[in-house]
């Protein structure tokens, strides 16, 4: 042992690792784990690690290593985190199961249960063998392996609790023989469906059999008893059976009843069969669902109470204290109907539909051939088949359907029937443009659509739009136009439209061709023809690999290096994938397939996607630190200023609140204004402010076009004051200010009137209520803060008052004055302090992140378009490049367009609001594959429309034969 690091043997691999008697588990990196190719077994409790420098981090999963010191092997769980300072660290985990000795004088580490070999320990782990596929519902006996002994012993085998609550994997507390370290233990699977037990799993514990503490239960009443209910049941049964019986056949019925006494009922009551079971709810942080029961009339609720009592009195049911409820239904039976659908009718079903989709009546597309095209529409759904006239005999080419959305469900009949004729011509324009065709319509109205002299609304615009093709329009009775009023009756719920750019379906044969294209397989081919390796196998002439989790495939295809990126893009990009996040999408591909490094490939793909770095945001704690605005030095040093409103117009003529408080006090100053123009604006600043309280040194305002207009920003300059603004889309900057306009508004709402027209009557008198109530973290209410003394109110003029003669008029003047200031002192401590409190709670939950000048990074906007819903749209834009660092949280950026000639706008962004921006020209890490899409300059709100995508997708329904190029 050198320092405090041990040289071991990890799966036959030598190896460094760190002895840390301060961990509490122990560790391995996950890139350590790769290089060892050990599986990762996910763990669904795992919980936060703190590590050394005060950080959070969470495992992803847990490994099992055969740990190799001095000559004696033995397996152990190591925790695997993404990333870690030692690719081995033995925690006090694995110090205290192997009972260690730690001598610093001699610099030694002495491993009591690894290293010793005279005894056997009071316990020890058992691992499985080898890889083992448990079915559903059943037993297997499996080989386990420990502590390696000489000869035989009796050892008491119990299951580890791990794998019962988690897995649903039982196994028995029994009694077995240990032979040569190996034994064989029975394992029950709980689940419904098929799980794996990896090899070097944790199954359980043994210990050593004290031979002194079995017990036997001698008693043999109860055997008497059975064996005597036993003989008496055979003579009921007997006197029960038939005398035509032959005695042979009197035995074989006795023998069958006996063998299946437990399907029979003891007692006169029909009672079900019943088994109790415990489950075990995992809801998180989440309440359990307790539903009230539903309104019931009175003689239904007499029903459910005697159906409730009569299963509690037949032992079917018990009462339960279970948060979880859910009310009872009553299920009314109909009698007299019955719906009988068997393997015949699922075949007539199954015929009918072949015969529709194939010859003859699906045929192939003809130009020259006339065509017609078959419409109808019902209250739900439209429909439509396009038929040609081939050989005198009518051929379907295509048959088509949809739903009708919520607004056009309330259309007229006219009106449902005239989008049939549009949509369908729409759908099938690859067909019929540039060609005359006949629409065939069960309702007379629309023959005469086409000649309307002064159509308008909706129905003009349609024909209007119709216009483009040559057709007739001709009329058929609804009992000869069943085909297009069977697809309107039974409409696609959602119709899918295919694209060129998806992922198509890859044959065994082609998968197996495109294998050799890949010289990197060569390696891999090689491995899987030794015999000694039980990983890789050729199936069909593919090469795959063996499956470790039970929910996928025993063995995965090996994909090819220039395959995966069509893979990914199937899994992420398409809408059958949705975009998700990178367990989801790694959890989809790796069931389905396999490839080096496939972990890493998902990863970067969904970290550079472009589309979910525009919509999604970063799913760890936020970052930016606490930074609080320190307190002034003296009253009205520095100010905040805000526009509140608009209000509803009151009986003068307001629209407006301005508002301006006192960081150092916390006095509050409103006026109602009708325009919030910047006169008025400059007026409030100069009257209010400066010519009552004094030229402030710093104004707090946000980016408003009044508070940058030249007049305020000359009177600011005359003033020589220090104007700074908020960033944009963080009022937590001027958030003294931002927290008045909450209370002010809720008591302005206490007082205002129903038609809230005499709100700017009010405001004078609820801000001085505000200034006269004692501030929770200044200790003093705003106004002693500023005056030195407390207001009076008309209250306090009318009750007597002894005024102190005894003191001279100076006396009382200076002892106000220092008691103010002592009380400005002590308001500057009380908020040093409550900020000190609140940036703990705040820091608790955010992150030091820092940005480097040339960073690119995205930046959240949001923005809001006339007719879209705000929740669909991007929240992000860029990329904006950093060009300096201003504070802890705040950057000053631009966008970063090196091909743009234009001057570049420069923004104060916050932090918050910032996030890391990866290229999506770098999304495949492959070189020889090219990349998913170039460059296309910054993603900004003027741009939006420029760097939509119109995918057109391919025809939907179905159809046989080549369509025509129109």
């Amino acid at each position: 042992m050198t320092g405090n690091q041990l040289d071991v043997i990890i799966d036959k691999k030598p190896i460094r690792a760190l002895v840390d008697s301060g961990a509490s588990f122990s560790v391995i990196s996950d890139k350590y784990r790769r290089f060892l190719k050990k599986v990762l077994f996910a763990d669904a409790k795992s919980v936060m690690l703190k590590v050394a420098d005060g950080n959070f981090v969470r495992p992803i999963g847990k490994c099992v290593l055969r740990v190799r010191i001095n000559n004696r092997e033995l397996p152990f769980e190591f925790i695997v985190l993404s990333h870690c300072s030692h690719d081995v660290i033995l925690g006090w985990d694995f110090l205290e199961a192997s009972q260690a000795v730690i001598d610093c004088g001699q610099n030694e580490l002495v491993l009591e249960d690894i290293c010793r070999d005279s005894t056997a320990p009071d316990a020890w782990n058992l691992y499985a063998t080898r890889d083992y596929t448990l079915k559903p519902h059943s037993l297997t006996r499996i080989t386990v392996s420990g502590y390696q002994t000489r000869g035989d012993i009796n050892v008491v085998l119990n299951g580890s609790k791990h794998l019962l609550f988690e897995k649903n994997i039982a196994t028995p507390s029994m009694v077995s023989t240990y032979r040569n370290g190996k034994s064989d233990v029975w394992v029950t699977n709980l689940q419904f469906r098929n799980q794996i037990i990896p090899r070097g799993m944790c199954i359980g514990q043994a210990e050593p059999l004290n031979e002194g503490h079995l017990c036997v239960i001698s008693d043999t009443s109860g055997c008497l008893d059975d064996q005597q209910k036993t003989s008496e049941l055979q003579m009921n049964c007997s006197l029960m059976m038939s005398p035509e019986l032959s005695d042979e056949q009197r035995n074989k019925l006795s023998e069958l009843l006996r063998k299946f006494s437990g399907l029979f009922t003891k007692t006169d009551k029909s009672t079900a069969a019943k088994t109790n079971v415990k489950h075990r709810i995992f809801t998180g942080d989440h309440a359990p669902i307790n539903q009230r029961a539903y309104r019931v009339s009175p003689t239904e609720r007499r029903i459910i109470h005697e159906e409730v009592q009569k299963m509690l009195d037949e032992g079917i049911v018990q009462p339960s204290e279970s948060p979880w409820s859910s009310p009872i239904v009553l299920s009314l039976l109909k009698s007299g109907v019955e719906f009988h659908w068997g393997p015949e009718e699922v075949e007539a079903f199954n015929s009918l539909k072949k015969a529709l989709t194939s010859d003859p009546v699906l045929g192939m597309y003809d130009e020259r051939a006339s065509t017609e095209i078959h419409t109808d529409a019902s209250g739900y759904g439209i429909g439509a088949v396009l038929v040609q006239i081939q050989n005198n005999v009518e051929k379907v080419i295509a048959y088509a359907s949809r739903t009708l959305t919520k607004a056009e469900k309330n259309y007229s009949t006219t009106e449902r029937e005239c989008l049939a004729i549009v949509w369908a011509t729409n759908k099938f324009r690859p067909y019929i443009f540039g060609k005359h065709f006949t629409v065939v319509t069960d309702h007379h109205s629309l023959c005469w659509l086409m000649n309307l002299k002064d159509p308008s609304g909706r129905l003009a615009r349609w024909a209007l739009r119709l216009q483009e093709h040559d057709f007739d329009v001709k009329y058929k009775t609804g009992k000869k136009h069943s085909d297009a009023d069977a697809l309107s009756r039974n409409p696609v719920e959602e119709e899918t439209e295919t694209s060129d750019k998806f992922l198509a379906v890859t044959t065994s044969m082609n998968l197996a061709m495109e294998q050799k294209k890949d010289q990197d397989l060569a390696k891999l081919k090689l491995l899987s023809n030794s015999s000694k390796n039980e990983e890789f196998r050729f199936i069909d002439g593919i090469l795959c690999r063996k499956n470790f989790d039970p929910d996928g495939k025993l063995w995965l295809p090996v994909i090819p290096k220039h395959l995966r990126a069509d893979i990914l893009r199937h899994f992420h990009d398409a809408p059958t994938a949705g975009h998700l996040g990178f367990a989801k999408t790694y959890d989809r591909i790796r069931k389905r397939f396999y490839w080096p490094g496939m972990y890493r490939n998902v990863v970067r793909y969904v970290m550079h996607c472009r589309e979910c770095q525009r919509r999604k945001s970063v799913p760890q704690r936020p970052p930016g630190r606490y930074v609080p605005t320190p307190p002034a030095i003296a009253p009205f040093h520095r100010i905040g200023i805000y526009l509140l409103g608009r209000f509803p117009k009151s009986a003068h003529g307001n629209k407006w609140i301005i508002v301006c408080t006192d960081y150092s006090t916390r006095y509050a100053i409103t006026k109602a204004l009708p325009t919030a123009e910047v006169d008025e604006i400059a007026k409030f600043l100069l009257e209010e402010i400066v010519l009552r309280h004094g030229a402030p040194r710093v104004i707090i305002t946000d980016r408003g076009a009044v508070f940058r207009s030249r007049l305020v920003s000359s009177l600011v300059d005359l003033c020589n004051i220090d104007h700074r603004f908020t960033t944009a889309y963080h009022p937590q900057t001027n958030g003294l200010t931002e927290r008045f306009n909450k209370t002010l508004a809720d008591m302005l709402s206490m007082y205002v009137d129903v038609e809230q027209k005499n709100w700017d009557e009010i405001l004078p008198f609820v801000t001085f209520a505000y200034n006269t109530a004692k501030q929770e973290t200044t200790g003093f209410t705003p106004f002693y803060l500023l005056h030195g003394r407390e207001a009076e109110t008309t209250l306090d003029t009318m009750l007597p008052f002894c005024p102190n003669d005894f003191d001279s008029v100076l006396t009382i003047l200076s002892k106000i004055a220092a008691r103010a200031e002592e009380s400005r002192q002590l308001a500057r401590v009380h908020t040093l302090r409550a900020q000190d409190k609140d940036r703990r709670r705040y820091d608790s939950k955010h992150q030091m992140v820092s940005y480097a000048p040339g960073d690119l990074v995205w930046v959240y906007t949001p923005v809001r378009k006339v007719g879209l819903s705000e929740k669909l749209l991007r929240r992000y834009f860029g990329p904006y490049q950093v060009l300096r660092r201003l504070s802890a949280v705040t950057y000053e950026v631009q966008d970063f367009d090196p091909a743009s000639r234009k001057r570049k706008l420069r923004e104060v962004v916050h932090v918050l609001r910032m996030k890391p921006y990866h290229d999506p020209a770098e999304q495949i890490e492959t070189e020889d594959i090219p990349p998913k899409e170039s460059y296309k300059g910054p993603i900004t709100r003027s741009r939006i429309k420029t760097l939509e995508q119109n995918d057109s997708g391919a025809l939907s329904s179905f159809s046989r034969g080549a369509m025509p190029h129109a």
